[in-house]
């Protein structure tokens, strides 16, 4: 299991957190770059999103803003933070997801 947490240094230090199962991993890294992919409106209304979630309430929304795509990833639920991140450093959020799947992995051995 993996666990997400997101602290977005907010006056009273709260966090969100968020568990991953080791056998959804997987499926959140295709999802994530199914996310990435989307960079222009694939609808022909003004607004969209996108939105990919997990078991354990982590969600990731791939939407259009007035600056551009943006990604929103959220931990938790009803406490729930967010950060926002621009569709280049999703790249890194795949990295960091990878890196921890093969080290779950190369313990479950």
């Amino acid at each position: 299991m993996l666990r997400i947490e997101i602290d977005n240094n907010e006056k009273y230090n709260s966090t969100g957190s968020s568990y991953v199962d080791y056998e959804e991993i997987s499926s959140l890294i295709k999802g994530l770059k199914y996310i990435e992919s989307i960079t222009k409106n694939p609808t022909k209304l003004k607004n969209y999103e996108a939105i990919y979630k997990t078991n354990g309430e982590l969600e990731i929304t791939n939407f259009n803003s007035s600056s551009g795509n943006l990604v929103a990833v959220q931990a938790g639920r009803y406490s729930g933070k967010s950060i926002y991140l621009e569709l280049s450093q999703v790249k890194e959020l795949k990295a960091i997801l990878s890196e921890a799947y093969t080290k779950i992995k190369s313990m479950k051995k």
